[in-house]
């Protein structure tokens, strides 16, 4: 085998790869509707800051009408990583004022 027929079956195998990996990674892809996403996080709301579920509507200010505070996000960080698989870096999460932004900044990154 010359040395340019080598590279090349070195090359078919690490596409192969390439698409078997890729092929992995899809078959094993969690996909959330957004509603599941809405229902996953009110539940976490209701569930783990005691907060009255008629209070969670889209326009609801985090802050003014959920009164989370500073020692709650650091909470919600930890439960997005464990509820949702990534870890919400905390100048986006300055950006995320009501509970739509949140709905929409946790659909963005599932």
């Amino acid at each position: 085998m010359t040395a340019s027929e080598t590279e090349d079956t070195r090359s078919s195998f690490a596409a192969n790869d390439d698409i078997g990996d890729l092929n992995w990674r899809l078959k094993n892809l969690t996909y959330m509707t957004k509603l599941e996403i809405i229902e996953k996080v009110n539940h976490l709301l209701v569930e783990e800051f005691e907060i009255d579920a008629d209070l969670l509507t889209p326009e609801a200010s985090l802050v003014k009408d959920l009164e989370i505070d500073s020692l709650d996000f650091v909470d919600i960080v930890m439960l997005i990583d464990r509820d949702f698989g990534f870890k919400p870096k905390a100048e986006e999460l300055k950006h995320v004022k009501t509970l739509q932004d949140f709905y929409d900044y946790i659909e963005q990154h599932v």
